[in-house]
């Protein structure tokens, strides 16, 4: 039988056994932000649209849990200046061809 521990669990174990009896355990906080992007105003002659939105990451002052991205277009997240993590979605322009005048 083999036993699966989540990661966060793996380093929470890690790190009780280094606090001092005195101590207490670090306090905890539950945040839930949304992130919601509408690009307008794409010029005419565009011929695609580079989107970059912040994504929250673990460092040590925090550690993140359950991200959900919800996104109609392809998407990749990659590591951006100073550590931070940007959801980047690249989207290439399908214009209609315009109506034929009679």
């Amino acid at each position: 039988m083999r036993l699966a521990i989540p990661a966060p669990a793996i380093l929470l174990m890690a790190a009780l056994p280094a606090m001092a009896a005195d101590q207490e355990p670090p306090r905890a906080r539950t945040f839930h932000f949304e992130y919601q992007a509408t690009v307008k105003a794409i010029p005419a002659d565009a011929k695609h649209v580079d989107v970059w939105i912040p994504v929250p990451h673990d460092d040590a002052w925090q550690q993140i849990r359950d991200v959900r991205i919800e996104s109609p277009r392809a998407y990749k997240v990659a590591e951006a200046s100073h550590g931070n993590s940007m959801l980047m979605s690249a989207s290439m322009i399908q214009r209609k061809a315009p109506s034929p005048s009679h």
